[in-house]
């Protein structure tokens, strides 16, 4: 308000001194031309005193006009180098999690590494303002290895576990019960059908594009297979808990806690882990057949 009223006050003085200069041509013309050479002189000097006036406060608006255009082109620049950086910064996000998830997946860091090397990261990220589909483009590939090394556990527990039903049931069969008999035979053949149908299954040759649930779906064995319906329920229930985690890894874009100190403990690769999340699942199942 201040700085508007003070810009209106020199656009008068200005105008003032416009129409007075104009004046004191007018009258030193006059004076001269009427010999009066002492107030023509001094009509003179007013005149060229407001000229140099009226140039100085255009100097002024130039002047001010040029820093203007300056700070513009500058900004521009820098505007266009944060732009720059931004990109930068993406691409290397990129790069930190694709290597994450590819990255000698055989001796990789612990998944408890891996979550605290991404949060590091995404706490960068954040300062980016990052739409949400950057942010999930940049996560995109070690949320599907994620869910790929779930999908894994699931698999890898139910082949531990028809291992370690397999030898309960001959062990029960040792009685010549014919209904234990029956029992071990049943699961051999039930088993090789299930083996034989999801021979060649493998999400990892459609990383991009699997869904988790239809492929755990897959996995299960069918009624009539090599598990009962009590045996079932609780696959089902295995799945949902794979499921959960996938969800906070999506939800979070990575490891997330749960998941990480899952995987350590299950998602190695080795068959110790493996069996021992099949004792974990159907433990009380494997009692029960050994108390029969």
């Amino acid at each position: 308000m201040i700085d508007g009223d003070m810009e209106k006050l020199r656009e008068i003085f200005v105008f003032v001194c416009f129409a007075l200069g104009v004046v004191a041509l007018l009258l030193c013309v006059f004076q001269g031309w009427s010999g009066k050479v002492g107030s023509a002189t001094a009509l003179g000097v007013t005149f060229i005193i407001c000229g140099v006036f009226l140039f100085l406060s255009q100097v002024k608006t130039f002047k001010v006009w040029e820093v203007q255009v300056e700070l513009r082109e500058q900004l521009d620049q820098a505007q266009a180098v944060i732009r720059q950086l931004r990109r930068i910064s993406i691409n290397s996000a990129k790069s930190a999690y694709h290597q994450a998830a590819w990255g000698n997946r055989m001796a990789s860091p612990s998944g408890r590494d891996k979550q605290a090397q991404l949060e590091e990261i995404d706490k960068q990220l954040a300062d980016l303002n990052l739409t949400p589909e950057e942010r999930e483009d940049i996560v995109r590939p070690v949320v599907r290895i994620i869910g790929f090394d779930l999908y894994q556990v699931f698999s890898r527990t139910l082949q531990a576990y028809s291992a370690l039903r397999y030898s309960a049931l001959v062990e029960r069969a040792r009685s010549e019960k014919p209904e234990y008999v029956q029992a071990r035979e049943s699961h051999s053949a039930g088993y090789a059908k299930w083996h034989q149908r999801e021979a060649g299954q493998n999400p990892f040759e459609r990383l991009n594009t699997y869904d988790l649930k239809s492929e755990l779906e897959r996995e299960t064995p069918r009624e009539g297979e090599w598990l009962d319906e009590r045996e079932l329920e609780i696959t089902r229930r295995f799945a949902q808990e794979i499921l959960g985690l996938y969800a906070g890894c999506v939800a979070k874009g990575g490891y997330s806690t749960e998941a990480a100190i899952y995987l350590d403990d299950y998602g190695k690769g080795d068959l110790d882990g493996y069996q021992r999340k099949a004792r974990e699942v159907y433990g009380r199942v494997l009692a029960d057949m050994a108390k029969q």
